[in-house]
């Protein structure tokens, strides 16, 4: 959850809040308000701002003329308790609660992001403990907002869609029972809590971005280590997205783009099932140690392979097609093309460029490591330098050949990878 800005807030919130707002200035709620909030009224000066005048809250008045707004001196905790009681109260789903405090937060933190971002000339730390600060403080002010049952409803079922992300993509369902469910729940909960945990250490300078990475890795693998556990195989693969079913549908219909034959498409299932069934394996081996060096090379290998075979039978121009297709930087590349100046040619330069960095940079890599292997003692250091190296001059091509605008609105917006380190750690 380390976007830049998690919730944003969307115009399907503004409609909604702007429905709230005429239907607060018209409806009488069908039930009493939560003792908090009737003594807030109570206690509290009965008198509601709302812009310039002042309107009399009477409990026992329906006044469609009169404007609803929080208690005067309410405190945003109190007030969006207040706001929730409210709603609530009129039937709006539990859901949309949570849409409307989390946007209505999101816009606070964003003032202090500007803010911070002033104070510091946009130091990407200071943003970073910002931005951590933010998620940390959502479940307490979802809280407060909702109260604890509710808030923790909402959690469940967000939590455990998360957990079962590639069944809930698909459409399909997998069966739990209310002691599963909980299980998972706590396993998301946890590996929720180690995330904090790893990003406060990176943060502080206690763990370098690798050892973050590698943390975190072992957390999740520990986590999917005893999902598989509660699920058993097949609901676990279900739950993953790879129930043979589901696989075959998919692989049919990503085959399309590239118009593959039958033959093509009946080879590389098979080709995809043994490839799984590998990875299975090898999670198993693995599962006591899933930051192995080893493990992670065997992945890699993994995919190498999947990628020569699909090469072989779908052949180069079909498959580079198709990858052009699952790669996120260029479909928003297609998709901003006017607004980021790309006529066609530019924008398969870019991707070309893309393409050759990423794969020279893979071949280097797997060279010193090739070295290494052999006994030769490698100053991965020096091996960060060339790497660091070789993405400058990849820019400075590229910004010459767009020009600085186009150049600065691709690296904006995520598209080019130069300025990452690609180099020892991160690839160890």
């Amino acid at each position: 959850m380390r976007e830049a800005t998690r919730y944003r807030l969307s115009l399907a919130v503004n409609l909604i809040l702007a429905g709230i707002v005429a239907a607060l200035a018209l409806h009488k709620p069908v039930r009493a308000p939560r003792p908090e909030t009737s003594r807030l009224i109570a206690s509290g000066v009965p008198d509601i701002v709302n812009q310039n005048r002042v309107v009399r809250l009477d409990p026992g008045r329906d006044d469609p003329t009169a404007l609803v707004h929080y208690p005067t001196g309410a405190s945003p905790v109190q007030q969006r308790r207040w706001l929730v009681d409210q709603l609530r109260g009129m039937g709006v789903p539990e859901k949309v609660l949570a849409r409307i405090i989390i946007a209505e937060l999101e816009e606070a933190w964003d003032k202090r992001r500007s803010e911070v971002a002033a104070q510091t000339l946009g130091d990407p730390q200071a943003l970073d403990a910002l931005q951590l600060e933010f998620e940390m403080s959502l479940e307490p002010e979802l809280r407060a907002a909702l109260g604890d049952y509710a808030f923790e409803q909402w959690d469940r079922e967000n939590k455990l869609r998360e957990a079962l992300i590639g069944s809930v993509m698909r459409g399909t369902e997998v069966p739990l029972s209310p002691a599963e469910a909980d299980a998972i729940y706590e396993l998301m909960k946890k590996l929720e809590q180690r995330r904090f945990e790893l990003e406060r250490a990176r943060l502080n300078g206690r763990m370098d971005d690798a050892d973050v990475a590698k943390a975190y890795e072992e957390a999740h693998a520990e986590s999917q280590r005893q999902m598989r556990e509660i699920l058993g195989e097949e609901r676990y693969a279900l739950a993953q997205g790879v129930h043979p079913d589901i696989m075959a549908a998919e692989l049919k219909h990503e085959l399309t783009k590239v118009s593959a034959t039958d033959a093509q498409f009946q080879e590389l299932l098979d080709i995809q099932r043994r490839l799984n069934d590998a990875r299975t394996e090898l999670d198993k081996q693995f599962e006591a140690d899933p930051g192995s060096p080893a493990y992670a090379q065997k992945l890699a290998e993994l995919e190498d392979a999947r990628r020569r075979e699909y090469e072989r039978v779908l052949g180069q121009e079909a498959f580079e097609a198709l990858q052009k297709q699952h790669d996120g930087r260029y479909l928003k590349m297609r998709k901003y093309a006017e607004a980021w100046g790309l006529d066609d040619a530019k924008l398969e330069h870019v991707y070309a460029a893309i393409r050759y960095y990423e794969k020279s940079v893979d071949e280097y890599i797997a060279g010193v490591r090739a070295l290494e292997a052999q006994g030769a003692r490698v100053d991965w250091a020096e091996v960060n330098r060339n790497l660091e190296q070789f993405g400058e001059q990849m820019q400075r091509a590229l910004e010459g050949q767009l020009g600085q605008e186009t150049f600065l609105k691709l690296k904006r917006n995520g598209v080019l990878p130069f300025s990452e380190v690609r180099g020892a750690r991160t690839h160890r």
